[in-house]
């Protein structure tokens, strides 16, 4: 393993970075148990992931080598893995590696992604639900293309539409909600070409932009008592399931004007010979 910083190893997992600032990332790491229980039925989580599975299939070579930051609990990571390819993963929380590592990810690291121990080490870089916790997103991606080989791809993303922003972004730790044209602009101040950028969780828009108008943010600090609400009714889930399972086989006929979330691909320039 080629890297550009002295580490350790901990309970088989590569640290680099044993003392992180919390304040690189403003998402609550003890959120990460409740996360690990619901996701696999939770209908945001496995849509999720069925639609960034689809974007490997349709855009990623198998021998690819691929890092996840911000794994979180592995979930992602997991599917991937199984779909064939060997995919590393990291996180500024050590609980969330483990997670990962009970899933059978065998290669992990913590590090600070301000601070990448790796230099053109990856084809395939990517951060889910990751890059709008960050102050500083285009030092990010910054220093994420540092860490891609040259024509390297960077798969994000990211909650869309600033006018769908409610109480519960902000108790997230969100610092912004992207449209396709703002992600767009972002990636070309990074010197990153955009070659795939979507809306996805159309269907279910309309229900953000109610959940805005019953829980809206008036900037206050946040309270000790708020909280994010993972669990919601198994009723009101399973029909969550089926209207986004219904968009992803109708996703070729909808416009791709709005939505929840975005997906994107960015790619590094490739160098002249």
């Amino acid at each position: 393993m080629q890297t550009l910083r002295k580490y350790t190893e901990k309970n088989g997992i590569v640290v680099f970075d044993s003392s992180l600032d919390d304040s690189l990332s403003a998402y609550d790491s003890e959120n990460l148990e409740e996360i690990a229980k619901i996701e696999s039925k939770h209908f945001w989580f496995s849509a999720r992931r069925e639609k960034i599975s689809s974007i490997f299939t349709n855009h990623i070579e198998k021998n690819a080598r691929i890092l996840e930051i911000g794994a979180g609990t592995g979930f992602i990571a997991e599917k991937i893995q199984e779909m064939g390819y060997e995919i590393e993963v990291s996180d500024c929380y050590l609980n969330g590696l483990i997670w990962a590592r009970n899933r059978g990810i065998k290669t992990l690291y913590q590090f600070d992604l301000f601070n990448p121990p790796f230099q053109e080490q990856f084809d395939v870089i990517c951060l889910f639900d990751v890059l709008e916790h960050l102050k500083d997103p285009k030092l990010a991606l910054t220093k994420i293309k540092q860490m891609l080989k040259p024509g390297g791809k960077i798969i994000l993303t990211v909650p869309a539409h600033m006018f769908l922003w409610s109480r519960e972004d902000a108790i997230a730790g969100h610092q912004i909600r992207y449209s396709k044209n703002e992600l767009k602009r972002l990636f070309c101040s990074a010197n990153l070409t955009t070659i795939y950028c979507k809306y996805f969780f159309v269907l279910i828009a309309p229900l953000l932009y109610l959940r805005r108008l019953i829980y809206p943010d008036h900037g206050k600090p946040i309270g000790p008592n708020e909280k994010f609400h993972f669990q919601i009714p198994k009723s009101m889930n399973g029909i969550l399931h089926f209207l986004t399972k219904f968009e992803f086989l109708v996703e070729r006929c909808l416009p791709n004007v709005v939505g929840g979330s975005l997906i994107a691909i960015a790619q590094k320039e490739k160098r002249c010979i």
